[in-house]
């Protein structure tokens, strides 16, 4: 009976071993929560729009496109948000009051392998300017 050298045999039991850790890799949570807060004395709306950062066209690429009203010292929370991939985030900051934009502007999400719970989370600041933690 032909038995594996011992360098062969370590070099798969190597192997073996970086492929349990991709399995904890695959096994990582699907979705991402989403939470929003306010720091502001005046309710505010938030325009969010999330963009696949792998499809070329923008109708494809498009995942989210809501407005969310938080109110004054409030916060907004979202639990399975999105699936946990990479995004584009572009987002209106407005005044309910009276729809003043106070800021427009985009952010990069880029999801961490390993994380038990992955989060977008956003402050609301003074002068309604959004800012991501």
């Amino acid at each position: 009976m032909n038995l594996p050298s011992r360098r062969r045999f370590l070099a798969a039991l190597a192997g073996a071993s970086t492929l349990t850790g991709c399995s904890a890799l695959l096994s990582d949570r699907a979705s991402v929560d989403l939470a929003i807060f306010s720091h502001l004395d005046e309710p505010h709306e938030v325009r969010l729009r999330l963009f696949r950062s792998d499809r070329e066209a923008r109708y494809e690429a498009k995942v989210y496109d809501k407005t969310l009203s938080i109110e004054a010292q409030g916060e907004v929370e979202r639990e399975d948000f999105v699936p946990n991939r990479q995004y584009e985030i572009r987002f209106t900051v407005s005044t309910s009051s009276d729809g003043r934009t106070t800021q427009e502007d985009h952010v990069h999400y880029y999801p961490v392998r390993g994380k038990e719970e992955p989060y977008m989370a956003f402050d609301l600041d003074p002068g309604g300017v959004m800012r991501m933690r």
